[in-house]
């Protein structure tokens, strides 16, 4: 598997992108967006990232959670859930990285036959080391792309 990344980070002042901290979480400035260009089935990446950092769609939040409390999930800024197979997938939700609780956004789009482009957007919590949870980040990708 051959896996090329990029990073940047934007620090251009206070904007709403939809990424809340989990439990009310103070966030320090910039948002971090990490990308991945992956040599594998748009397909093969989604299942992959939704299985390893627990992302759910409707279905699944309903089965877990119950109707009411499943769609006050959806109503929240810190989750999203849209797919189109075989096209781009775009999840949001919280996860732990490095024992750093952060909103994840990840976009996952098809680049061509056996190709895809991998995007994750989080904000920094307060007081976390931006290189370590980077770092984590990307072991976590490359591990769970096997």
């Amino acid at each position: 598997m051959s896996v090329s990344s990029g990073t940047t980070t934007d620090n251009s002042g206070p904007r709403s992108i939809g990424l809340g901290a989990p439990n009310n979480a103070p966030y320090s400035e910039g948002r971090h967006v990490v990308s991945m260009a992956v040599n594998q089935d748009v397909d093969l990446v989604f299942i992959r990232m939704k299985r390893e950092f627990g992302f759910q769609s409707p279905e699944e939040l309903r089965a877990a959670r119950g109707d009411l409390a499943s769609r006050m999930r959806m109503q929240d800024a810190g989750w999203r859930y849209e797919a189109t197979p075989g096209v781009t997938y775009h999840m949001r939700s919280d996860a732990t990285v490095s024992g750093q609780d952060i909103v994840l956004d990840m976009v996952i789009d098809k680049l061509g036959s056996g190709k895809a482009a991998l995007t994750m957007t989080y904000r920094n919590p307060a007081g976390a080391n931006v290189s370590q949870l980077e770092s984590a980040l990307k072991a976590r990708v490359k591990k769970a792309l096997g």
